[in-house]
């Protein structure tokens, strides 16, 4: 999902567009008056924008699938016919003598535009070309016949418009100019293209120009440097799909490729066959910082996604998506270059290790919920509504914490959700800080023998779980789920060692 923020830099006049949602109705009586104010405002509305939402930002990334892929298109289905008919109302003059019945052509256009774009390439080239031009952004629409189901919402969403009796009177535009907002950027934030790096490439005379979805660059040297290109448009295509191998030649020369496989060259026209370049795979750790660091809607694919061979000076050029292009000479050395912002990152970069600062500061939050936890020992209020409030605040604190490990995890969350995923890190610190610094203080004043105690315990909780992520960033862990699981078991277990401890001394 391309950050909202760009989004917003650049756009923000509501746009109805192609994607949608899952939402039951209930039909309301048809005797029932309501303004359109609170149509717009309908529990179901609010529920399936904020479905589009969650499922945008938290559920299509931590389970990525067909389901949750079409769950997006239910959603925008219900509530976008809706908003529109509100921008209608806006614009269509009061006496207009027609205006009740404004609502099937809406409902029936946002259909047969739905069900065109997903069952044709060329429809959908013309939509998302149009979207394009108006934004000034690429954007995707994926072509899947199988989400034309979605328009069972579409109809649902329209039994449930007309269940509403509406008044005669015209809407004041201030009240739903807040949801009519969110809709559209919401729609807005969840079209940008995805960017998988360089993933097109093409020879022009002496000159190679390598594309992503955004920006065009051009090498005049063989591709050894690259320059921005102003091209009409860029040359994009769809990444070559995992398994998927390609052959080119110039001459003689052959090169097979693929994704995450092994180069093979051949020198006599396709005779014999060698394994010129073996590709390392890239670790989890270089894939999330390519997605959480690169700007616009990254997606990382394992290259070579694409390559040519330049004429002029006999180099092959393969396409690396986020990790720039990878040059093959004549005298069979091998080269990453990089292209714009597209770059690889390997662990001798000091970038590299800024990945892991919220899990650092998640440690030091794990270290002042142990103060705070064990504190309820030293500091023993008499007061019940303080006994209670503070173990509330601390369970809400715990919650928060196990939230920020497994839901919005700070290395792995990109765009928007890096976003909410820093204030999760940094609401729960200063709330465990809260709870913490007050018992710190009462043991610095009292001089009493647990603060030794629970020192060691808590030093100890914050290297331990720092630790499981350090293994994961070393990939001795290869997934970063095992070590946020490694780290919950370490912070149950020494809390539990830690309270039988404090109970002796």
């Amino acid at each position: 999902m391309r950050s909202l923020a760009m989004v917003l830099e650049r756009h923000a006049p509501p746009l109805t567009l192609l994607l949608g949602g899952l939402m039951k109705v209930k039909v309301m009586q048809a005797n029932q008056s309501f303004s359109r104010e609170r149509i717009l405002f309908h529990p179901f509305v609010l529920g399936a924008m904020f479905v589009y939402f969650a499922n945008n930002l938290l559920l299509q990334r931590l389970w990525p699938s067909r389901l949750t892929g079409v769950i997006s298109d239910f959603a925008w289905l219900f509530f976008a016919p809706i908003v529109v008919h509100y921008l209608f109302e806006m614009i269509l003059p009061f006496g207009y003598p027609r205006r009740e019945r404004i609502d099937l052509a809406i409902w029936g256009g946002i259909g047969v535009v739905f069900v065109a774009v997903k069952i044709s390439p060329v429809a959908n080239r013309v939509v998302t070309d149009t979207i394009s031009g108006l934004l000034g952004i690429p954007v995707m629409i994926v072509v899947d016949p199988a989400d034309t189901l979605a328009v069972i919402s579409l109809i649902a969403s329209f039994r449930f418009f007309r269940s509403f009796r509406l008044p005669s009177t015209r809407s004041s535009p201030s009240r739903v100019l807040i949801a009519v907002s969110v809709a559209a950027l919401l729609t807005l934030a969840d079209m940008a293209a995805e960017d998988y790096g360089i993933v097109c490439l093409e020879v022009d005379g002496n000159k190679v120009i390598a594309s992503s979805v955004y920006m065009s660059y051009v090498s005049r040297d063989g591709g050894e440097t690259w320059q921005g290109y102003n091209a009409d448009e860029t040359c994009w295509q769809e990444p070559l799909s995992e398994g998927a191998s390609v052959q080119i030649g110039d001459g003689n020369l052959r090169v097979q490729f693929g994704p995450g496989q092994p180069v093979l060259i051949s020198t006599d026209g396709g005779s014999q066959w060698h394994i010129e370049y073996e590709l390392k795979p890239s670790t989890e750790v270089q894939r999330a910082y390519y997605q959480k660091y690169r700007e616009g809607n990254p997606m990382f694919r394992e290259g070579p996604l694409n390559a040519v061979i330049d004429p002029s000076t006999g180099n092959v050029v393969f396409a690396m998506g986020h990790e720039g292009v990878l040059l093959r000479k004549p005298d069979r050395s091998w080269e990453w270059v990089t292209v714009g912002p597209y770059t690889r990152v390997d662990y001798l970069n000091p970038d590299l290790y800024l990945l892991l600062w919220g899990e650092g500061v998640l440690a030091i939050a794990n270290g002042l919920l142990i103060v705070a936890m064990l504190g309820r020992k030293v500091m023993r209020e008499k007061q019940a509504w303080k006994r209670i409030g503070r173990l509330v605040f601390l369970a809400m604190s715990w919650v928060l914490l196990e939230a920020s490990m497994f839901i919005f995890p700070p290395a792995l969350s990109s765009g928007d959700g890096s976003i909410l995923s820093s204030v999760i890190v940094i609401v729960v610190t200063i709330m465990l800080a809260v709870l913490a610094i007050p018992v710190i203080i009462h043991l610095g004043q009292s001089g009493n023998v647990k603060r030794k105690v629970m020192l060691p315990y808590v030093v100890a909780v914050i290297v331990l779980f720092f630790l499981p992520y350090l293994l994961w960033f070393g990939n001795v862990l290869s997934n970063y789920y095992m070590a946020s699981g490694l780290a919950f078991v370490l912070q149950i277990v020494l809390t539990m060692w830690s309270y039988g401890k404090l109970e002796t001394a």
